[in-house]
């Protein structure tokens, strides 16, 4: 098919989502409940619909297409769980094993979803603030001096003093995971009146997650908030949490999730340990490339590049050299987009987005905007 279609994406209603951001965003009213993610694509637990022939259909109806890349935006109004992605083996055997054991893929116990891996790339909307990639040994210890951590958790911190940095976070990481109640009191009597953002922050997740040994999680990672328009990717085995803050995430088409904590849902903390890369990652900012009118961030390791369009009055974008099927999304004015040698363009405005075929070599972009492009490199 060469035809610009309209697309709507799926909201995902979990619990730490916000109850108006996503609303705003697409321009209708809230609907009273937690509005977690957008969903964009064609991932069987929520794919879109198309606008074909005058009504909305699945998009498995009206195509034979599955994007090998997710698109969403995130509305973090309460933390996501401590968490980390499988790689492509990993993913694979670990969807085999659950499969041979009788797990029904939307089981609630399940750990592997599909067996695909899930890296991810996220760019900031509003300041959105993260919990990403394991802190140095030094700095967990000094951090822990710091807030008065070093005598509660002794024992925990210990393996940090061992010279091979891989095994001491490993052992460092697996004693927090295995954190017993009387401990994790302690150490939160102790940050409760340090006046640091990483305990602040401990003493806000204590709050909504009680009990939760993933509470300490500010300790162990590095804590950083995005400005709006800086970006991050975070590959298979890094530990990160979203805390805060609205977002445009594009992702390989899964949904596996390892969690280790502050979360009701299920968690699997020896899968997630297997999985980790026990190594510091402050997780630099991505590198954008710019021309006149569009900014576009690429994870070539992972074949996904999201671009920031807008289009000026006066002032079109062409776009060109595609790999594939690529998703428009529409955050602020608006948009006509037009495929080459077509006279009539089709509209978007903020809140609408578009798929556009593989089979469309070339578009124009017009208007007054800011439209976000998933698009895959291979």
């Amino acid at each position: 098919m060469a035809e610009i279609l309209k697309l709507r994406g799926r909201i995902q209603p979990y619990l730490w989502g916000s109850t108006t951001a996503l609303a705003d965003l697409l321009g209708r009213p809230a609907s009273g409940g937690p509005e977690a993610e957008l969903w964009m694509g064609t991932h069987p637990k929520a794919p879109s619909e198309v606008f074909l022939e005058g009504r909305w259909v699945p998009i498995g109806e009206a195509l034979d297409l599955e994007l090998p890349y997710l698109f969403k935006v995130l509305a973090v109004a309460e933390p996501l769980s401590v968490q980390a992605h499988p790689g492509r083996e990993q993913a694979v055997a670990g969807c085999r094993a659950e499969d041979e054991r009788g797990i029904p893929r939307d089981a609630p116990e399940r750990s592997y979803r599909d067996d695909q891996p899930k890296p991810e790339l996220v760019y900031a909307l509003t300041p959105f603030t993260i919990l990403r990639g394991l802190r140095r040994p030094g700095e967990i210890l000094e951090l822990a001096a710091r807030l008065g951590l070093e005598e509660v958790l002794a024992s925990e911190l210990a393996p940090l003093r061992r010279d091979d940095v891989s095994a001491a976070l490993e052992n460092a990481v697996r004693a927090w995971m295995e954190l017993d109640a009387e401990a994790l009191a302690a150490a939160l009597e102790a940050v409760a009146g340090e006046d640091d953002e990483a305990a602040a922050w401990m003493r806000r997740l204590a709050a909504a997650y009680p009990g939760d040994g993933g509470v300490l999680a500010p300790l162990f990672l590095n804590l950083r908030t995005l400005r709006p328009g800086e970006a991050v990717f975070t590959g298979a085995g890094v530990l990160h949490a979203y805390l805060e803050g609205l977002g445009v995430e594009l992702m390989s088409n899964s949904d596996n999730v390892l969690r280790g904590g502050l979360t009701p849902k299920h968690r699997d903390v020896p899968e997630l340990l297997r999985v980790l890369r026990f190594v510091p990652d402050e997780g630099r900012l991505m590198e954008s490339r710019k021309r006149p009118g569009e900014t576009s961030f690429t994870a070539a390791d992972a074949g996904l590049e999201l671009t920031v369009l807008e289009p000026r009055p006066g002032a079109p974008l062409s776009c060109q050299g595609r790999a594939g099927t690529e998703i428009l999304l529409c955050t602020e004015g608006f948009g006509t987009v037009t495929a080459e040698g077509q006279p009539v363009g089709l509209a978007v405005l903020r809140g609408e987005a578009l798929l556009i075929p593989a089979a469309i070599d070339v578009y124009r972009v017009e208007g007054d905007g800011r439209l976000f492009r998933a698009s895959n490199l291979c």
